[in-house]
């Protein structure tokens, strides 16, 4: 099939409200138990495909993946794709503006789309592979599918209350899921990428992360962009610096999965120690070819912290010029969404932000960080008012369960001002006995 230039640029116009993204023929995203999917924002009850069972090159022309391309380019809504859509209908931007916007100088791959959306030539231009869910970290967002730490933790949670550990989380890597070696099937697509997205689990301690790097290396391959999502906990492999392994590569993107500061933060992430954090974001930023991006959770644990944590950033000068702040929405659990907040709580976290955001921009603490990302940042936190009051999935039952469901191991939480008045206010005294322990 062949498309004209101005369809193609239809197609890639962030501003309309359209079905098309270039990621399903650029692009996979794979979890550690070998699951297989177009992007890592998909909704995965609506796929099913898996390396245990077929290549990477199998699942990239397998009939999901195929119709998926085909209703795109007709202009189709696929419900695969329903969590970057719901983004937008919000007025964010969401996964899919990103894809295009980043890599929609490829696009002229569509053209060699076949009528069954099958594509002859299989070019992976940005890889993102998750070679296991080995983490030193159990955040709160996260869970045992993609932290070793989390399985641990689950599993001394059981054998202290007398249940039976599920054997099915555990440490989990993608080789032992797959029906060829994984890296030995992206090696023919690295010197052609323009991006590889490293995350897990944790990539700064996982072996097959620097065996990529040493074959990027030996294929002189240093100017594809190194994108990483990482907790910043270590900055050492085998007791060599990770600059190190970095000083001959080009461009590298760091998101640090950072939601909030200080004792908040090891809530969040458990196991943050703060202050070897911020020491380690210190050691990296003199290096010109590492740019360091603050990557967010945003969730009920952190709506009202969020400008805190953005305030300390910038007083304290953690940033260069370069440094960007991403907001990622939860969505699931449900309980955790913003959305999940009562109608009073809602309209003082918008009062908040919304003051925050003016204030911002005229503030003189701004440092290194430029005002465009300044600018961004304030414009961030309307979008978070638009997303937080379009529903209302408030329930305070399932606020209950969820909230001591993820956060078990500790009760640092019922500090937090607005899960307090939550508690007090609308959680029953049955759940508070039960969730709580009160008399």
């Amino acid at each position: 099939m062949k498309y004209s230039d101005e369809q193609k640029a239809d197609f890639l116009d962030a501003v309309k409200d359209g079905s098309f993204c270039i990621f399903p023929w650029i692009h996979m995203y794979t979890e550690p138990d070998g699951r297989t999917f177009p992007c890592c924002t998909v909704e995965q009850d609506t796929i099913n495909e898996n390396t245990k069972d077929k290549t990477l090159e199998e699942i990239f022309n397998s009939d999901d993946w195929n119709k998926l391309r085909l209703d795109m380019l007709n202009g189709i809504k696929n419900p695969i794709c329903r969590r970057c859509h719901g983004v937008e209908e919000s007025g964010s931007p969401s996964y899919r503006t990103f894809a295009n916007g980043d890599f929609g100088q490829y696009v002229d791959i569509i053209d060699e789309t076949n009528d069954d959306g099958s594509v002859d030539k299989f070019k992976l231009k940005y890889i993102d592979v998750r070679f296991s869910n080995q983490c030193n970290f159990a955040c709160a967002s996260c869970g045992p599918v993609f932290s070793t730490k989390w399985v641990q933790m689950a599993k001394e949670n059981a054998e202290a209350n007398g249940r039976t550990f599920n054997s099915q989380h555990k440490y989990s890597k993608i080789n032992n899921h797959s029906k060829v070696d994984i890296i030995k099937q992206l090696e023919p697509h690295l010197k052609d990428s323009h991006q590889i997205y490293f995350a897990g689990g944790e990539p700064l301690i996982m072996d097959d992360h620097y065996k990529l790097l040493e074959l990027l290396e030996e294929k002189k391959v240093t100017d594809t962009k190194l994108r990483y999502n990482t907790n910043l906990s270590n900055l050492y492999y085998k007791k060599k610096p990770i600059y190190e392994y970095w000083k001959n590569f080009n461009n590298i993107e760091l998101g640090m999965s950072i939601d909030a500061v200080g004792e908040r933060a090891n809530l969040i992430r458990h196991g943050t120690n703060w202050n070897i954090l911020e020491e380690n974001i210190k050691t990296l930023l003199p290096y010109e070819n590492i740019r360091l991006n603050y990557d967010s959770t945003i969730s009920i644990l952190n709506i009202d912290h969020i400008t805190t944590m953005y305030d300390y950033i910038l007083e304290h000068n953690l940033v260069k010029e370069d440094t960007w702040f991403t907001t990622n929405i939860a969505y699931t659990p449900t309980p955790f969404s913003i959305t999940s907040l009562p109608p009073e709580v809602k309209k003082d976290m918008s009062e908040r932000l919304s003051r925050w955001a003016e204030q911002i921009k005229t503030r003189d603490m701004h440092n290194n960080v430029s005002h465009y990302a300044i600018d961004d940042i304030s414009s961030k936190m309307y979008n978070l008012i638009n997303f937080m009051n379009e529903k209302d999935t408030f329930d305070p039952k399932y606020f209950a369960i969820e909230i001591s469901y993820k956060l078990w191991y500790t009760d640092k939480w019922k500090e937090i001002p607005h899960f307090k008045y939550i508690y007090e206010t609308y959680v029953s005294k049955e759940h508070k006995q039960r969730w709580l322990n009160e008399e």
